[in-house]
C-alpha cells in the first residue's frame, strides 16, 4: 500500500476473515429466504398470495444493489434506529 507502506498481501489477509464471515452469512440468508419463499409459493392454496410469492425473486433481481443498500441503511439505521451506521457489536456489523 502507498499510503500505509504495507504489502497489499497483508492487508488482504487482514480483511479476509470479516469478508468470508459477510459473505458466508449473506449466502445462508439468501438460501434460507429462497427455500422458504418457494416453500410457500408451491403450498399456497390462495392465488394471489401464490402470485405475489412467484413474483419475490424477479422483483429482487430488477432492484438495484446499491439502491437496495441504501433504502435498508435508511430504514435499519436512521428509522428504527436498530443497528448504527458505523461500529457496533459483531451481530450489527453484519447487518
Amino acid at each position: 500500500s502507498i499510503d500505509t507502506g504495507t504489502p497489499v498481501a497483508e492487508g488482504l489477509a487482514e480483511g479476509l476473515p470479516a469478508t468470508a464471515k459477510l459473505a458466508g452469512t449473506a449466502v445462508a440468508l439468501a438460501v434460507l429466504i429462497a427455500v422458504a419463499v418457494a416453500f410457500a409459493s408451491c403450498h399456497t392454496r390462495l392465488s394471489r398470495l401464490r402470485g405475489a410469492l412467484q413474483a419475490v425473486p424477479s422483483l429482487f433481481v430488477s432492484v438495484p444493489a446499491f439502491w437496495l443498500r441504501i433504502v435498508l441503511i435508511q430504514v435499519f439505521s436512521f428509522r428504527l434506529r436498530l443497528v448504527p451506521v458505523i461500529g457496533g457489536s459483531e451481530v450489527q456489523q453484519l447487518l
